[in-house]
């Protein structure tokens, strides 16, 4: 579990990990680079305070069915979910810019 009053959670910070659903904590805003790359990820939540999902967030998550968050993403960028060939749900905001690159690298 996460503490709360996290705010930001750092490039590569996860990465690599066994983690398999992650519920955000609240008052988060700031996910970096990489943050949960190719990790065992079916789900994660995050929460409306997070409003982007950087270059290569969520690459090569290979189990990445959904990522809830209430539409609140405004921006996606590149690579963000490259590799991610079981995702089913990303909730953005109406008028979101996604990178047109976001399911391959770059």
């Amino acid at each position: 579990m996460l503490p709360s009053g996290l705010q930001k959670i750092g490039s590569y910070a996860f990465a690599f990990t066994p983690l398999g659903r992650v519920e955000l904590p609240e008052g988060l805003s700031v996910i970096e680079n990489g943050c949960f790359r190719k990790t065992w990820l079916k789900e994660i939540v995050i929460p409306v305070s997070v409003e982007a999902l950087p270059e290569d967030a969520f690459a090569d998550c290979r189990c990445l069915e959904h990522i809830r968050n209430g539409g609140s993403i405004k921006r996606i960028g590149p690579g963000a979910l490259s590799e991610c060939g079981r995702l089913k749900t990303v909730e953005v905001a109406r008028g979101a810019v996604i990178h047109p690159n976001i399911f391959s690298d770059g």
